[in-house]
């Protein structure tokens, strides 16, 4: 699926939606989710949050992000 920006019509992303075989961590494992992928989002995710530090962690059980600097 192909969505415009809001910000920028020139701007066009691209989401992709299906299924992965699982996902875990330490404290659960999730078989078979639906996920959703937008093309770009690692890239933008970690330099507009890098203001936070080179190095984070995500503890998804408890919902919280840990600046590991």
């Amino acid at each position: 699926m192909e969505k415009k920006s809001e910000f920028n019509p020139d701007l066009t992303t691209k989401f992709y939606k299906g299924d992965i075989g699982s996902i875990s961590t330490p404290f659960s494992t999730i078989e078979k989710p639906k996920v959703s992928f937008v093309e770009g989002l690692i890239y933008e995710g970690k330099t507009s949050i890098n203001w936070l530090g080179k190095k984070l962690g995500f503890n998804l059980k408890e919902k919280k992000i840990y600046i590991l600097d």
